[in-house]
């Protein structure tokens, strides 16, 4: 079986780590590199940027925040439910202030 990078977050500390590991499942616990508790594999989002990203800057396209909904997005999945919210709304506001830059891009 090959092994992969996977991202783990710490139940006790919250710390969130890269492992390169045989991948395992969501419910299996890990143990945390920070301080030896009890770890959970997450889902975590690529970094990948078009080359848009790079000839214009990150705020003018979009990219940016593009991006920060995307790890809201993410961490909202590994957040209570009580607070899960809080992360969606966040994330909604950083996708429409990339719909705003994309337009003004368009509009150029």
């Amino acid at each position: 079986m090959a092994k992969q990078f996977f991202d783990v977050k710490c139940r006790d500390c919250g710390e969130i780590t890269e492992k390169f590991d045989h991948l395992v499942g969501f419910d299996v616990l890990l143990e945390c590199d920070a301080c030896g508790g009890d770890a959970l594999r997450i889902v975590s989002y690529p970094n990948v940027m078009g080359k848009e990203a790079y000839r214009d800057g990150y705020q003018r396209t979009g990219w940016g925040d593009l991006k920060k909904a995307a790890k809201l997005d993410a961490e909202a999945m590994n957040v209570p439910e009580a607070k899960r919210a809080e992360y969606k709304k966040e994330a909604a506001k950083h996708r429409e202030s990339a719909k705003r830059a994309l337009e003004r891009k368009g509009g150029e």
